[in-house]
């Protein structure tokens, strides 16, 4: 294979260095290890060494240590400048581009599900796999993830447990939802909806009267904070969502429900929508959205629509359609 211009991978700055084992991880930004003989590598303008296509193996984490950035980048170990292969035990070390996201600090990337989470990263930084659940892994030089499992209850710990408001200047949770609107659902199929309340539809009592939440009896899920009221919902960071739009990675914005169990008759979807206004249901944003305000860090839910909702046997799925639109959230974000 013929090595691969340097002008054709402006996306990440690719090094050649010998990496026997992985390298103590730094917070400050990541670099991925691809363990495996390279194919070929070139010098760019900058003098910078760019790694061609071959490596293989499993990522792992690795790091360097750096006095400057991109142009400037040094690092502990010796380049390799020779027009050779350096051969196999050497590691293809790969820094990504930063997110295109306001953010005083890195961003959290909370994904519940491992196929969403495999998606994700293949727009994102492609070649690197998922970690375990609720452990915190950099996959991009400012950009944090963590796989926290299904549920509110796993979301919650998952983001409690990794997120810090003195590295973390913004949570989103990216995931697939099912539409709850009733008008031609099918339509609503991979469109990508942003967040502008997260709500938790189902705490509370369903009673012969109908649902009351929990903030009907006087315990709200969410507290009052600053001048916002106590309640159900947990509201989307206006500053990220006029972002994640301008950058083109939502189509819309609306309210999204947080339930324990999805709605799989009519009645339950027009009940949900009814009582949060919700046009999109999922099973986590609220619940990392609560942990991100309680820690005081700007939150954003993402959902893209992979299915309709009501009569589980006439409900639409386009799970394939899902797992690309993921991909491509991944690919806008990365810029």
């Amino acid at each position: 294979m013929p090595p691969t211009p340097a002008s054709e991978m402006t996306a990440r700055t690719v090094m050649i260095l010998p990496a026997p084992k992985p390298l103590p991880l730094r917070r400050d930004f990541s670099l991925v290890c691809m363990c495996g003989p390279a194919v070929g590598f070139s010098p760019d303008r900058a003098g910078m060494v760019w790694a061609v296509a071959g490596c293989t193996g499993r990522a792992s984490r690795g790091s360097m240590r750096s006095r400057g950035f991109e142009g400037n980048l040094r690092c502990d170990a010796e380049i390799s400048a020779s027009g050779r292969i350096p051969g196999p035990g050497y590691a293809r070390l790969v820094l990504t581009t930063r997110l295109n996201l306001p953010s005083d600090g890195r961003v959290l990337l909370v994904v519940a599900a491992r196929n969403e989470a495999t998606a994700l990263l293949c727009g994102l930084n492609p070649g690197v796999e998922p970690p375990a659940e609720w452990e915190i892994f950099p996959v991009a030089d400012d950009v944090d993830l963590v796989l926290s499992g299904v549920g509110k209850a796993n979301a919650a710990g998952a983001t409690a447990l990794v997120l810090d408001p003195g590295v973390h200047g913004a949570v989103l949770n990216v995931g697939i939802g099912g539409t709850l609107e009733r008008d031609a659902p099918a339509e609503q199929l991979g469109v990508v909806v942003g967040a502008s309340e997260s709500v938790f539809a189902d705490e509370g009592v369903a009673g012969p009267g109908g649902f009351r939440s929990l903030a009907e009896f006087g315990f709200p899920p969410v507290p009052a904070m600053g001048e916002r009221d106590a309640g159900d919902g947990v509201a989307g960071d206006p500053v990220l969502l006029r972002a994640l739009a301008g950058l083109g990675v939502i189509d819309q914005t609306g309210v999204v429900a947080t339930v324990s169990s999805c709605s799989g008759t009519d009645a339950g979807a027009v009940g949900v929508a009814a009582r949060t206004g919700a046009i999109v249901e999922a099973m986590e944003g609220a619940a990392v959205g609560l942990t991100a305000m309680r820690l005081g860090t700007p939150f954003a839910e993402v959902r893209v629509v992979s299915n309709t909702t009501g009569d589980r046997d006439r409900q639409v799925w386009d799970l394939p359609g899902a797992m690309a639109g993921l991909e491509r959230i991944g690919a806008i974000l990365r810029g």
